[in-house]
């Protein structure tokens, strides 16, 4: 039996130190600090007020996919506000109704799409289908007919759907970049009579909530996304390489109300009770009930 001198155990050891800790420095300080990718970012569906719609997060077991629904509201505008938690890029692929909200193009969520990045900390508010460099169309809740996914492309193969795939950046860094980098609160400046002008030229021209009436379709009971008024969305190209798969993907159902009490996402509380002479309690047994006495009448000659 060998045993090992004094002084090839040190070295020994040494080697079996190196050995774990080389491939940790190698993947670098991102890598490690945020082990569980579910808490990489934060994702609320948010009014034009910033007030958060209700989410009901479905009981979500595999880490790599989040799941929730969401109470629409018909004809409430709505962004998507994403929250980075990170100390490093990431990119988003944002998919409303199955269509990519930056090219419109039918989303697989995957790393070649069209995506925003969000810097280390950073936060935005998706509201809208990009329309150009620097204008969206904004997004409200909307029947199925009079979403963009339909009526534009005849696609109903994710109504209903807000999907964000979260993709880290490969070969990413630890950074900060300059303030003025970012444009998430970035101010209008235009005079109010040019945005007067324009909301009045697009009102015309923009698919409104009001105007779903002439449709009849048993899709009506759906939620859909429509293409509303545009918007000033500024924006700038920016590189950024991808890694081929999703950290994780938020998924959030979107239904009217009515339908998260059929599917039983929620309660809307007990209905009314209603009178029905043919839904009475029994009462008195299972027996007909005698009548009321008649009050006494005299009649005829009196005995003694």
């Amino acid at each position: 039996m060998k045993f090992i001198k004094p002084n090839n155990y040190f070295y020994f050891l040494i080697s079996l130190i190196a050995l774990f800790s080389v491939p940790q420095l190698m993947a670098g300080h991102d890598n490690y600090r945020y082990t569980n990718n579910r808490n990489i970012v934060d994702i609320d569906v948010v009014s034009d007020y910033g007030r958060q719609f209700k989410q009901y997060p479905v009981n979500n077991r595999n880490t790599s996919v989040q799941r929730a629904y969401l109470e629409a509201k018909d004809g409430k505008s709505y962004g998507i506000k994403v929250k980075n938690k990170s100390n490093e890029r990431i990119g988003l692929v944002i998919a409303v109704d199955g269509r990519n909200i930056i090219s419109g193009k039918k989303s697989y969520l995957k790393s070649n799409e069209r995506m925003y990045i969000l810097n280390p900390y950073q936060r935005s508010t998706y509201k809208g289908w990009r329309s150009s460099k620097n204008r969206v169309n904004e997004f409200y809740f909307t029947d199925v007919p009079d979403s963009y996914a339909d009526r534009t492309f005849g696609d109903t193969s994710a109504m209903g759907v807000i999907a964000v795939a979260v993709f880290k950046e490969k070969n990413g860094r630890w950074y900060q970049e300059r303030e003025h980098d970012t444009y998430s609160g970035h101010r209008d400046y235009r005079n109010k009579s040019d945005k007067r002008a324009e909301s009045k030229s697009q009102s015309n021209s923009a698919p409104q909530s009001q105007k779903r009436g002439s449709y009849e379709s048993e899709a009506l009971d759906d939620a859909g996304t429509g293409y509303g008024e545009d918007r000033y969305a500024p924006t700038r190209r920016v590189q950024f390489t991808a890694k081929r798969k999703p950290a994780v993907k938020h998924i959030i159902k979107y239904e009217w109300k009515e339908t998260l009490c059929e599917i039983g996402i929620t309660s809307c509380g007990r209905p009314k009770r209603s009178n029905n002479r043919f839904w009475n309690n029994e009462r008195n047994g299972q027996y007909a009930p005698p009548p009321p006495r008649r009050p006494y009448r005299y009649s005829g000659q009196g005995i003694r």
